[in-house]
């Protein structure tokens, strides 16, 4: 047990322990600074709602739109079972940019589908529900336009591509956020 004594193992020990904390520490921060940046996503920031609930709330506008052509249509018409394909779609996405797609894809059936209900006589009652419906969808988009998301994805992949956090996010496994696009 010689080696234990020995003055430059010491020294390599103890540089290795500093520079194993040093790559622990700065993993556990860059991954908490994730974790935050990734909450905006779903929490939105500073008491705001974030992307998810607004997503939520398109899908739930867009099967109201199905639930008013089905007055009018048959239920296995193509533009509701499109809708409800694209909602699947938008429930089972797990990434930003998956649910950017499901996202678009929804509010395109959801587009079609209205178009179609123009062209027949709705009733008073389903005219003004599918005009706020279509309004509701298009404040979300507005709201999702707007969101803080991308701008805080954005600073975080900038933080991980710069030294340190670069070395230490690689040593940590702490991968860049998908950008909501």
């Amino acid at each position: 047990m010689d080696i234990l004594h020995n003055r430059v193992v010491a020294v390599f020990l103890c540089a290795l322990v500093v520079a194993a904390s040093s790559v622990a520490g700065g993993g556990v921060t860059l991954g908490q600074l994730r974790a935050q940046t990734e909450a905006v996503f779903t929490l939105g920031s500073q008491g705001g709602a974030g992307i998810q609930a607004d997503l939520n709330e398109i899908a739930a506008q867009s099967f109201n739109i199905t639930a008013i052509a089905g007055r009018y249509l048959q239920q296995d018409y193509p533009g509701i079972r499109r809708v409800f394909e694209a909602r699947d779609a938008l429930h089972s996405a797990r990434s930003p940019r998956e649910k950017h797609r499901a996202a678009e894809e929804i509010v395109g059936a959801a587009n079609m589908l209205r178009s179609t209900l123009d062209s027949l006589e709705l009733s008073v009652q389903d005219q003004n529900l599918l005009a706020s419906c279509v309004a509701e969808i298009n404040s979300r988009l507005i709201l999702i336009a707007s969101s803080p998301y991308n701008q805080a994805a954005l600073s975080f992949n900038q933080t991980l591509g710069r030294f340190p956090a670069n070395i230490l996010g690689r040593a940590a496994g702490i991968r860049p956020l998908e950008l909501f696009e």
